[in-house]
């Protein structure tokens, strides 16, 4: 079958020839191939096992990226260039948040256990201060609500 459609297309240019005619071929059709691997560092970004330590040591342990780096092996100089990016900065946010929240957890509940156990009344005194401050009921944290007067008075001092 190719044979013959070969034949006929030699056929159409010899006549085509004849009569001063050029015979265009349409061009084969292209084949859209997807390119599955993105370019380097877009779309899914990568933080190596060692950034990751390192960041993971900032966030516990504190110090400073050179600290950081040598405890996990890395150069100062690369965990600074690591420390520029934008996902190795919010992977850093999100480990300080979550030890922040560990913190809290148990800063509330020493606070609880001073309130309840502590022998001194001036230390319960200051837990449940410190309490009723943070969660908005202590002294001074009245919010002014809509539809009440305010009054202002300004000595000058005549």
């Amino acid at each position: 079958m190719a044979y013959n459609k070969a034949m006929s297309e030699a056929a159409s240019k010899r006549e085509a020839s004849k009569r001063n005619e050029v015979v265009v071929k349409p061009p084969p059709q292209l084949e859209v191939v997807e390119n599955k691997k993105a370019p380097w560092n877009k779309g899914k970004t990568h933080i190596s096992r060692k950034t990751r330590g390192a960041i993971t040591h900032l966030a516990t342990k504190g110090g400073t990226i050179t600290d950081a780096a040598a405890a996990v092996g890395m150069s100062r100089s690369g965990l600074s260039k690591a420390m520029q990016r934008e996902d190795v900065r919010a992977l850093l946010d999100t480990e300080v948040s979550r030890r922040l929240a560990v913190s809290a957890a148990r800063a509330a509940h020493t606070l609880d256990t001073l309130v309840a156990e502590a022998r001194s009344e001036r230390v319960q005194l200051e837990a449940a201060t410190a309490i009723l401050d943070r969660t908005g009921h202590g002294v001074g944290n009245e919010l002014l609500q809509l539809g009440q007067a305010v009054q202002i008075h300004i000595d000058l001092g005549d």
